[in-house]
């Protein structure tokens, strides 16, 4: 069935992190049909089967790590948004992954919420915008805008993961 005609879009979550994979699963197999990939290489074959609508990856894995596999996946299935999740890299990295196609960055840790956020506009990216993006991505007005959306992101989801932890405290009664 085409992916417009299906009720729920499908999504591969690339990993090698099993709790967090576990833990995503959990919430993302309520929103999405996910298939699940421990290395770049296995995520290659369930592409090659089942045609997600969404990848969503990390970088660093054994075997094929998720910068070849964006990069395979540019070349072989290029419609396909990905969505890099990452502990690792900073500014540098997002500029590469952004200039290589990723539809998205994310540095780990992440909000639940904040990743339930991203995936739905990372789906919006269409191949026109990733190539638009591609041709500006070199200039070092992107590294001056990225490295200030990345502190003013890490800066607000750790204010918003404090104020959940304070209003899931019971009120004392006193």
């Amino acid at each position: 069935m085409p992916p417009t005609q299906r009720a729920r879009k499908r999504l591969l979550l690339v990993d090698d992190e099993v709790i967090l994979v576990r833990v995503l699963t959990k919430v993302l197999e309520d929103h999405y049909d996910l298939k699940t990939a421990a290395t770049g290489r296995q995520a290659m074959a369930v592409c090659g089967e089942w045609a997600p609508d969404i990848v969503v990856t990390n970088l660093n894995m054994p075997e094929v790590n998720g910068r070849e596999l964006l990069v395979w996946l540019r070349r072989k299935h290029p419609t396909i948004p990905v969505l890099i999740i990452t502990g690792m890299g900073g500014l540098e990295t997002a500029a590469w992954a952004l200039r290589e196609g990723a539809a998205g960055f994310m540095g780990k840790p992440f909000g639940v919420e904040h990743l339930l956020t991203a995936i739905p506009e990372a789906m919006k990216t269409t191949p026109e915008a990733i190539e638009r993006r591609e041709s500006w991505a070199h200039s070092p007005y992107l590294v001056r805008l990225l490295s200030h959306l990345l502190t003013q992101t890490d800066s607000l989801s750790r204010r918003v993961d404090s104020l959940e932890k304070r209003l899931a405290k019971p009120e004392r009664e006193g």
